[in-house]
């Protein structure tokens, strides 16, 4: 009986045994079967069973090949419909060799097919240095994905950058975020010019009232008449600011009522000249208007062009020399209106004209005059609502021309 038992459990032993040998054999053969494929150093001495090498060769090229059919599918689903991305994408290999691209790619490096396609290398769609080793630090740190983000000068852009690291290949995604970039920096600057401009007057304001105490106290009528209107025309600048603020905000955010109809332009001129008469009459500046040909009706929306002549009218007046004229010539033909208006003013330089329809923008030799740098931005806003463009002809000390071009 003890023999029987002593035979079982050296078969049993024997068993385990010969389990960990076949075990061990096997992990080794799979290691160096995986050294094989991933080119690193391997041995193959010891291995008698060239069935189970086969069977473990043929299961490495299966995977192989469906990695491969897997990266051709891709490939070829990309190049039906890379042209559609909003992203920039181009493939690479290690080598850093462009194996496609797409269009939107060669559109935000300004590139085109001719300087770059399949075959180029990377420096030949870029030579900025934070992309060729953002590309260079993933190939070489073995990355599976990473992101950045960095910004070009000349034209200054702001780009995001995310690579996929599969199978030896790189795939480089490219998204702009200049726009969003942009609107965010011109958000806040619009608001800390918001609290400048609104600061100035509620300022001024306070003083006015606590020297307007003073003159009371000691009866003086005269200082009284004079702070009293110096109050008041703060006042009404600080309605002004808020007014333009408000047009802003409501024309950017669509919540302001566009009612774009057919309406007589003479009456429509005669209003609009009521409005600024004060203001001519202060610097006797005389307003010319010519209709080039005659027609009676245009069709624009009647409120917001009334803020368009009245800001680009005052905006005249005030640059304009005492005694001086402006004009304002009036034509529709080929469906199209157009409206010419013209001071001999300062005038700005060439340099300074790109930037007039900038909000809060003021030409140098007016920065301390008391007005928010709003009312052309808003033009330029009320115009772009028509479908219409807008530009300006100006040099120094020969005045100002802006002119207006609406669909009709």
């Amino acid at each position: 009986m003890f023999f029987l038992a002593s035979i079982i459990v050296l078969l049993f032993l024997l068993n385990i045994f010969f389990y960990y040998l076949q075990k061990t054999k096997f992990d080794l053969l799979t290691k160096n079967i995986n050294n094989l494929f991933n080119g690193n150093d391997y041995k193959l001495e010891n291995l008698s069973d060239l069935s189970l090498i086969t069977k473990l060769i043929r299961e490495k090229i299966n995977e192989k090949n469906s990695e491969i059919k897997s990266i051709k599918e891709f490939g070829e689903l990309f190049d039906l419909s890379k042209d559609y991305f909003e992203e920039g994408i181009l493939f690479l290999d290690y080598q850093k060799n462009i194996k496609s691209i797409n269009k939107r790619a060669l559109d935000l490096f300004d590139k085109n097919n001719k300087n770059v396609n399949i075959f180029s290398k990377l420096t030949d769609f870029t030579t900025n240095l934070e992309v060729l080793e953002f590309v260079e630090n993933c190939i070489t740190s073995s990355l599976s994905e990473s992101n950045k983000f960095i910004q070009t000068n000349f034209p200054e852009k702001h780009f995001s950058l995310r690579i996929i690291n599969v199978s030896e290949t790189i795939v480089l995604f490219i998204r702009d975020l200049t726009e969003i970039v942009t609107l965010d920096k011109t958000r806040k600057e619009f608001f800390a010019n918001t609290s400048h401009e609104l600061k100035t007057p509620v300022t001024s304001i306070q003083l006015n009232v606590e020297a307007l105490k003073n003159s009371i106290k000691i009866d003086n009528k005269d200082d009284f008449d004079y702070f009293l209107e110096k109050i008041t025309n703060d006042s009404n600048r600080l309605q002004k600011i808020s007014k333009e603020i408000g047009d802003v905000h409501a024309l950017e955010t669509g919540s302001l009522p566009v009612n774009i109809k057919e309406f007589i332009i003479d009456d429509f001129i005669l209003e609009t000249k009521i409005l600024i008469d004060t203001l001519l009459d202060s610097k006797k500046i005389n307003l010319k208007i010519t209709k080039k040909n005659k027609f009676k009706k245009v069709r624009l929306d009647r409120n917001l062009f009334k803020i368009v002549f009245e800001n680009i009218l005052s905006n005249s007046i005030r640059y304009s020399k005492t005694g001086s004229s402006i004009e304002l010539d009036l034509t529709k033909s080929n469906g199209q209106l157009e409206m010419i208006f013209k001071d001999f003013g300062t005038g700005v330089s060439e340099n300074e004209l790109n930037h007039i329809f900038e909000r809060f923008y003021r030409s140098e030799g007016l920065r301390s005059d008391k007005h928010s740098g709003l009312g052309l931005s808003i033009v330029k806003q009320i115009v772009k609502i028509h479908e219409g463009k807008i530009f300006a002809k100006s040099s120094l000390n020969k005045g100002l021309s802006i002119t207006i071009q609406i669909p009709q």
